[in-house]
């Protein structure tokens, strides 16, 4: 099997259902999430792109002795492009943060329009309720506004896109062009501390963000009080593999380099354990993908929604 779905939620722990077909009710509303809607390459194209990724780490291994027992020819094919790599990683570190959010600006919105082709029906059932004021924190190039544009109709009145990174202005703007929404949006380069008011919004977007924010507890309490009572969150983390597996122990080794050349993003944080114990008023109804696309170190995402008590 390709990919499979566990759902899961903070009063009935894990069920499995394979199909999804019946629902799950949460929050008075029927949710129909399952593995068939993950829309994956076909098997081929799967395994060029796991075989290109395969060959990076079998690169990564070389460093470790091998090239040492190779013959010079070989060596040098598998060294060079490991040095192009570390060469990138030190630029990007000997750069500072300016060169890495410039970095990460053109490279981010390429890999999140993929990464939204596999998870486009999971996030149309889970967003399909979409109403009010919208904040979509750690936008990035705004991935998420087609979804509130696709249930709008009046439904949503506001939407703010949060990022940081002012590199990403042009590719918010290119898209709210794109979408041409019939809601105003706000572009917002600060941080979520920084933002002003309490009770704000009726949604908030978490779309593989809390893995690149420096402190998310911190973070996650000020999103609460940005959150209406009822207010709902949509969440999709890619997250730490289960402790003992290979996966894992990959998550670990490459923990400091990936944060390097991602611009931040940390490869094996325990998200949804850490959205629990942070926001504890929150209500969580979680589904957990396996999917074969990427790299190994972010093949588990945990995915669902949140709503804050009255």
């Amino acid at each position: 099997m390709a990919s499979y779905v566990r759902q899961g939620n903070d009063s009935d722990g894990i069920s499995k259902d394979p199909n999804g077909d019946s629902g799950i009710t949460f929050d008075g509303e029927v949710f129909k999430v399952h593995e068939g809607m993950l829309k994956l390459p076909s098997p081929a194209k799967l395994k060029a792109q796991n075989t290109r990724i395969l060959a990076i780490f079998v690169f990564f291994a070389a460093m470790a002795g091998w090239m040492q027992k190779l013959p010079e020819f070989l060596t040098f094919a598998i060294s060079a492009p490991i040095a192009l790599l570390v060469a990138l990683i030190l630029v990007l570190k000997l750069g500072g943060k300016r060169l890495s959010a410039y970095y990460i600006s053109f490279i981010l919105p390429a890999i999140m329009k993929q990464c939204g082709k596999s998870f486009d029906r999971v996030r149309t059932e889970l967003l399909k309720s979409m109403r009010g004021n919208v904040l979509d924190f750690g936008s990035g190039g705004a991935e998420y506004l087609q979804y509130a544009v696709k249930v709008s109709a009046g439904s949503v009145t506001k939407y703010v896109a949060m990022e940081p990174n002012v590199n990403h202005r042009k590719t918010i703007e290119a898209q709210v062009r794109k979408h041409k929404p019939d809601f105003p949006v706000d572009i917002v380069h600060q941080f979520v501390e920084d933002y002003q008011g309490k009770a704000l919004f009726d949604w908030i977007i978490l779309g593989n963000v809390l893995c690149e924010v420096p402190n998310p507890p911190a973070a996650l309490r000020e999103l609460d009080r940005l959150l209406k009572p009822g207010g709902r969150v949509y969440f999709s983390e890619h997250v730490r593999e289960e402790d003992g597996t290979w996966a894992a122990t990959l998550q670990d080794w490459f923990k400091v380099p990936w944060e390097i050349v991602s611009d931040g993003c940390c490869c094996n944080r325990r998200t949804l354990e850490v959205i629990r114990s942070s926001v504890p008023n929150w209500t969580l109804r979680n589904w957990t993908f396996h999917t074969p696309v990427g790299p190994p170190i972010l093949r588990r995402f945990e995915v669902g929604i949140a709503v804050k008590a009255e």
